[in-house]
């Protein structure tokens, strides 16, 4: 095993070519309406399921149209299912939160089956953080308050969460992230790679984060372009060698409970298209992710203008070693807990998102369609989205005004101050030497866009932005021809809403009351997140996801 200790080394434009991200428009504008209660059907372990024979839907793909987004647990008749097979845990998903479910499940002494309806996991992002582990502090880490840190992060997600997910994160992230490199990490050897990125600029400013950050990765690889999937592809080694049973290409459809409403286990359906019950003698726990993909949900949960870039744009590209054969993210185990009886939160639900281009860097002069600035830009890239997808127009969310002198700036949280870059390289490729000019190639009103870059300059001469309040270090005026302009699009990640559950990570019903038998973790779990993803720190939904689903395996084979 190597590790590598690195300062504010994240670039701009690695990150974008990494990706490869397309873009698409913006369209839509209002508020969500609130949701219904979900419906608690029982089906019982003797009868489990209806008779009247198998439906052709895929489970998560309900069409728009729809007026009921949840529909109905598909009616599996008793004579379908070829065999019947007993384990102690069942974890359905294989992602981040699947897999450590698995391995905190395996840590007790459970008899654990995976259950994942792709070829492989899937994973997203490529950073993680933990909390005074005894690893981090060790490589320079500095010793964090947690209940400081706990409370920044519930200001930060404006009170929009349930304390005790978080306190998990804050109070036990440490512990496991030790356990995980004693026991994972460490015997991979050099096929692992442990990245510790400070992102703290020790100024009081908006793309400052606390430093937790770290990245786990193939030696010397492009962690942007791989994300957690070297990592993850380990830990299924790990599995697989403590007696894990990993089951690809099988989708879980629906899940099963006796007759006093306890969760007793899933129909499933294997690679044949053969359906089998698998009984839970412990608990089932749910990982299978966001919902992005499932129109109808995300009509239901999402503001409108957010429902429509899940609708209308490519979603950010989640690492797979192989393309997936189906949608990711369709919102299965949404559907198969509310069929059992539980709840989604009632809010419109948060997203995580992302705003691309090619330009390097945050400080550049931002403008929307109408050609006025909107926002201050040296904001984090976390929060920088919400921003954005606000602006009108479509299908272009916003612009960024540079000149010649751009390449040279070397600022910003993600820039890389050697880093230069060539003209089409730019997104949009629009230049010229006037800014009317440049306004009427970028199909804007060039009086608006004038006046826009003389105020700018203005503030930059001044040396205070009293317009958004960016650092006077950021400001640099936009004034040496040729001028550039470079698109920035708004590009949806994953829906960060969910389920409730309780502290010991139980998935709750309506009354809020835990169903026996059942837990959930990962992107499946609501109340994680406010409106929109958290700031304090990178990687929040794949630390949650770790984090929660060691504990609700853990839980899950002491149930």
């Amino acid at each position: 095993m190597r590790f590598l200790d690195e300062k504010k080394g994240l670039s701009r434009r690695t990150f974008l070519k990494a990706v490869g991200m397309g873009a698409a428009g913006a369209a839509g504008i209002g508020s969500a309406g609130l949701l219904a209660a979900c419906s608690k059907p029982v089906v019982s372990e003797e009868d489990p399921a209806p008779t009247q024979g198998v439906t052709d839907t895929p489970t998560g793909t309900a069409p728009a149209e729809a007026s009921d987004w949840l529909g109905s647990a598909p009616a599996i008749a008793e004579a379908d299912i070829a065999h019947i097979e007993d384990t102690d845990i069942v974890v359905i998903g294989s992602g981040a939160a699947g897999s450590f479910a698995a391995v905190g499940a395996l840590e007790k002494g459970a008899k654990v089956v995976v259950l994942e309806k792709h070829s492989t996991f899937h994973n997203g992002g490529s950073s993680v953080s933990f909390l005074n582990s005894n690893y981090q502090l060790s490589h320079g880490a500095p010793k964090l308050d947690p209940t400081q840190l706990l409370y920044a992060y519930i200001r930060g997600v404006q009170h929009g969460c349930d304390f005790s997910l978080i306190a998990k994160w804050a109070y036990q992230s440490g512990a496991i992230f030790d356990y995980i490199v004693e026991h994972i990490i460490e015997p991979a050897g050099d096929r692992l790679e442990i990245k510790l990125v400070d992102q703290t600029t020790g100024d009081p400013e908006l793309d400052d984060f606390y430093n937790t950050y770290l990245e786990i990765g193939t030696p010397g690889g492009n962690s942007m372009a791989e994300g957690l999937g070297p990592f993850l592809g380990v830990v299924h080694e790990f599995i697989a060698g403590k007696g894990g049973d990993i089951r690809y290409n099988t989708r879980a459809h629906k899940l099963l409970q006796d007759a006093t409403g306890r969760v007793s286990g899933v129909i499933a359906q294997d690679e044949s298209g053969a359906y089998y019950q698998l009984n839970a003698l412990k608990a089932v726990v749910v990982c299978t992710g966001s919902y992005g993909s499932n129109e109808a949900m995300t009509t239901e949960f999402q503001s409108p203008r957010i429902a429509s870039l899940f609708k209308d744009m490519n979603v950010y590209p989640m690492m797979m070693q192989q393309p997936p054969a189906e949608p990711l993210d369709t919102g299965d185990g949404h559907l198969m807990l509310c069929w059992a009886g539980a709840e989604m939160e009632e809010r419109t639900h948060g997203y995580n998102g992302w705003v691309v281009g090619s330009a390097p860097g945050f400080p550049f002069l931002m403008v929307n369609q109408a050609a006025r600035r909107f926002t201050n830009e040296a904001q984090s890239i976390l929060m920088l989205p919400p921003t954005v997808v606000e602006q009108p127009g479509t299908p272009i969310s916003s612009w960024k005004i540079l000149d010649a002198d751009y390449a040279t700036v070397g600022m910003g949280n993600c820039m890389d101050p050697n880093e230069t870059i060539k003209e089409d390289q730019l997104a949009s490729g629009i230049q010229a030497d006037h800014i009317e000019d440049l306004a009427e190639m970028m199909g804007v009103n060039p009086e608006t866009l004038k006046a826009t870059v003389d105020r700018y300059n203005e503030l930059c001469e001044k040396g205070f932005d009293e317009d958004f309040g960016k650092l006077p270090k950021y400001l640099k005026p936009v004034k040496t021809p040729p001028f550039y302009a470079d698109v920035e699009m708004a590009m949806m990640a994953v829906t960060l809403g969910g389920v409730k559950v309780g502290h010991d990570l139980q998935v709750l019903n309506a009354a809020g009351e835990a169903i026996g038998g059942v837990y959930a973790a990962g992107n499946t779990v609501g109340r994680r997140f406010g409106w929109n993803y958290e700031a304090e720190c990178y990687g929040m939904t794949n630390a949650l996801g770790i984090t929660h689903g060691f504990i609700a395996g853990q839980n899950a084979a002491g149930a």
